[in-house]
């Protein structure tokens, strides 16, 4: 699925990650942005507590980093 969008043509990377680095510091959509990006490594979180991981905290952070990194 992710190969798929990376080879579209008008692929240009993660609108969340775009949104924070082009929006004004400070600027409600950014504060909202890192807002959802707070819930998705906390989903993470939840995913790795379940899973009864050692360090969910670190895989969840690891999880993030890969994820936008890969994007």
């Amino acid at each position: 699925l992710m190969g798929e969008w990376f080879a579209e043509d008008d692929f240009q990377g993660c609108p969340f990650l775009r949104i924070i680095c082009e929006s004004e510091v400070g600027s409600p959509v950014q504060k909202a942005t890192a807002q959802k990006l707070a819930q998705i490594q906390n989903y993470f979180l939840q995913l790795a507590k379940a899973a009864k991981v050692p360090d969910p905290q670190g895989l969840a952070a690891a999880w993030m980093m890969l994820m936008e990194g890969a994007i």
